[in-house]
C-alpha cells in the first residue's frame, strides 16, 4: 500500500543530496508521489541545494500530473522488477537477508533496465514479504521501504 524511496548521491568536494518521496497506492491502481527532491541551485546564488516539493498523482489507467507543467500518460510503467533467477553473484547471511552484486552486464537481465555500473543489491524480507531493498551504484543509493 505504500513504498518510502530514499535515495542519496554523494559527491566530491560538495554535499550530498538525499531526495524523499512516498507513493501511496489505491485499490483501483491509481497513486500519489509525495516527497522532497533535492538538487544543486543552478543560479550560484545563495544555498548550494535546493529542496523542491513533489506531488504527482497518477490514475488507474497511467495519467499523471502534478498539477502543471508535468503530465502525460504511460499506462505500461511498472517500476523496477527483480530477476532473482537471473542473479549469479549473491549470498544469503541470514534468513531474512539477501545480497548480491550485479555486474554492469547483467544489469537489463536482473532489474530490465540496463545500468551504467554495477549494482550492488540487499533485500530484506520478514516471514512472509520483502520489506526493503536497496541498489547502490556509482555514487546512488536507492532504498524502497515496503508498508
Amino acid at each position: 500500500t505504500e513504498i518510502k524511496i530514499t535515495v542519496a548521491t554523494t559527491e566530491i568536494g560538495v554535499d550530498g543530496l538525499t531526495s524523499t518521496y512516498t507513493v501511496t497506492f489505491e485499490a483501483d491502481g491509481s497513486f500519489t508521489i509525495v516527497g522532497t527532491m533535492q538538487k544543486y541551485n543552478e543560479d550560484f546564488t545563495g544555498d548550494l541545494v535546493l529542496s523542491v516539493p513533489v506531488n504527482v498523482t497518477c490514475d488507474k489507467d497511467g495519467n499523471y500530473s502534478d498539477g502543471g507543467e508535468f503530465a502525460g500518460s504511460n499506462p505500461a510503467v511498472t517500476g523496477l522488477s527483480i530477476d532473482f533467477s537471473k542473479l549469479t553473484n549473491y549470498s544469503t547471511p541470514s534468513d531474512s537477508v539477501l545480497t548480491a552484486t550485479v555486474a554492469k552486464s547483467g544489469t537489463e537481465a536482473v532489474f530490465g533496465v540496463a545500468f551504467e555500473n554495477d549494482v550492488t543489491l540487499v533485500v530484506n524480507k520478514n516471514a512472509s514479504v520483502i520489506t526493503a531493498v536497496s541498489a547502490s551504484y556509482a555514487n546512488v543509493t536507492i532504498t524502497c521501504e515496503y508498508k
